[in-house]
């Protein structure tokens, strides 16, 4: 993506290239403190470094000349993303060459700079982390910190110093028959959502707070005939709406003729789904390495390649709004075409796969202080950074991805599912010496002078973004949603219904999914629900136009 010279209303984004002389990058990422809104470059490097520096907010994400720290791990390791925790230390996983041993490292942060660094790494082979998450748990009523992780096909739940205790942590949990791909934390609902594939199915589970990982009815969505998955490949994101969730799928279509994106909408408590969409984007395959969300966006960078004809290998970025599926745009990066693929040192011996995933980019993370994602990666020796703003401004340097929308109603279904414990033993290895470097930086798209115009209008028109608030054109959605229907909670057990279109058949659902009550009422008629068990549940409303609401509800039998 690269930066366009006019249209500032929405932003853009840009292209960085960072290098240094004495420095050959494997992988990257970039990581957001969401309460100084500070970020970082976290980087690996063919000597076995892990390298941290902060980055410039005022130019264009250009290292800074300080704190900028490496540490010696002894290991090649390669990452595949990152985030950082609630005491604002840096969380880093992947995997190391050559033999795709898991690993997790964490950076302790002083002052805004790396201080030391905690390590440990799967004793197996074929154990690439490839999401993560912090998230907590309840052991005996103390509520801790701790780390969730997609590790190989399971998901984990980690300490957050690493320690491993046979009675707490590590948590490990897979599917009989399936696998997880994605992890997300919901710490209003204090839910781990897990996504993944099982029987060529796509599902969506969550585990509960406590310190044995109770589990819940799954999700289970199976595609309309003629449509299949493609890679498998699959995330889960957070909306900044309780309990509601975007799920992004790739998949294929009418026997092999072509890939595609599956974008979906859903409540993971309430089971409601909003919406689901499919994204056609013709003949070649495509994956997708990571998503995430910003404003009323969902991001999902992938991999794009010419399948039909083998003349590329491109990285995509795709936006799609949330709330409008008309709204949508691909762009595929045009700085590479890596066809036929060049393979690095030290990535020789690793699957076509393996290596495309890391070319370039393979990582994406949110800027809460302006509505962005920054995409970051490495190639040739280099670490990329890329600023994605609205796709729908950019024209000057990307290739526009014609893709056609198709409204899908895939076959849902609630089922209970065997969940299978496993276990990571592995002792944390500290590193505390930390070396100071230097850095040099290009902008690759379009030229400097015109990119800092565009960084001092975003800085003017954003930088003082209050993250509390939500970048989803409130001005007009506030004008649409006056009249839209709606549930107001009282008190214990007391809801009444606004703006819906005639009679109105409501359920109370508890957490697991069980309907525990189901009545009739109209607009402001006052409901009281009878249902006997203390506890949150959810109120579902369904009006005789078909409109949908639901929201929480407490029930306290005194």
């Amino acid at each position: 993506m690269c930066a366009l010279v006019s249209g500032l209303a929405l932003g853009q984004d840009a292209h960085f290239e960072y290098s240094s002389n004495s420095l050959d990058f494997v992988s990257s990422t970039v990581i957001t403190n969401e309460n100084t809104y500070q970020q970082y470059l976290v980087a690996t490097t063919q000597a076995m470094e892990l390298v941290v520096t902060e980055l410039d907010p005022n130019n264009f994400l250009a290292p800074s000349t300080t704190n900028s720290n490496y540490f010696y791990i002894g290991d090649s390791i390669c990452i595949n993303g990152g985030f950082m925790d609630k005491d604002e230390n840096i969380v880093v996983y992947g995997f190391i060459y050559p033999n795709k041993n898991g690993f997790i490292l964490k950076v302790k942060m002083i002052n805004g700079s790396a201080y030391s660094v905690i390590y440990a790494k799967h004793p197996n082979s074929y154990t690439s982390i490839i999401d993560g998450c912090w998230s907590r748990k309840d052991y005996l009523g103390v509520v801790s910190m701790t780390y969730d992780f997609i590790i190989g096909d399971k998901f984990m739940r980690i300490d957050s110093d690493f320690s491993y205790d046979s009675n707490t942590s590590p948590f490990i949990r897979y599917i009989d028959g399936g696998s997880f791909y994605s992890v997300s934390w919901d710490d209003i609902n204090k839910k781990h959502i897990v996504c993944g594939n099982m029987d060529g199915n796509f599902i969506v589970t969550y585990f509960g707070i406590a310190n044995t990982l109770p589990t819940t009815l799954t999700g289970r969505f199976t595609l309309p005939t003629g449509y299949t998955f493609s890679e498998g490949t699959n995330r889960v994101v957070l909306s900044d709406v309780d309990s509601v969730v975007f799920l992004c799928h790739d998949l294929r279509y009418s026997n092999n003729t072509g890939d595609g994106l599956w974008i979906s909408k859903y409540n993971y408590l309430s089971g409601q789904l909003y919406s689901s969409d499919i994204y056609k984007f013709g003949l070649e395959k495509v994956w997708i390495l990571d998503a995430e969300k910003s404003s009323d966006y969902l991001y999902i960078l992938g991999h794009h390649n010419g399948y039909d004809n083998g003349t590329f290998e491109r990285k995509y970025i795709a936006q799609f709004n949330m709330y409008d599926n008309t709204d949508y745009s691909v762009k595929l990066m045009s700085d590479y075409n890596l066809y036929p693929t060049i393979m690095p040192n030290p990535f020789g011996v690793f699957t076509l796969t393996d290596t495309i995933n890391l070319l370039y980019l393979n990582n994406l993370n949110p800027n809460p202080n302006r509505p962005s994602v920054t995409a970051s990666g490495a190639f040739a020796g280099n670490s990329y950074a890329v600023e994605v703003y609205d796709l729908n401004y950019e024209e000057d340097c990307d290739i526009d991805k014609s893709v056609s929308l198709y409204p899908v109603q895939p076959i849902f279904k609630m089922l209970k599912l065997k969940i299978l414990n496993d276990k990571w033993i592995s002792a944390p290895i500290v590193f505390s010496t930390a070396n100071s470097i230097i850095y040099s930086n290009d902008l690759l798209c379009p030229s400097s002078d015109a990119l800092r115009e565009i960084q001092d209008a975003l800085n003017n028109d954003f930088g003082n973004y209050d993250k509390s608030l939500k970048w989803n054109n409130e001005s007009v959605r506030n004008l649409e949603e006056e009249n839209m229907p709606e549930i107001s909670v009282l008190e214990s057990g007391l809801f009444v219904c606004h703006n819906f279109g005639g009679q109105c058949n409501f359920q109370i659902i508890d957490l697991s999914g069980h309907i525990m009550y189901e009545g009739v009422t109209f607009n402001e008629k006052y409901n009281t629900v009878s249902v006997k068990t203390n506890g949150l549940y959810i109120v579902r409303v369904v009006d005789s136009n078909g409109n949908f609401v639901s929201s929480k509800i407490a029930i306290m039998n005194y």
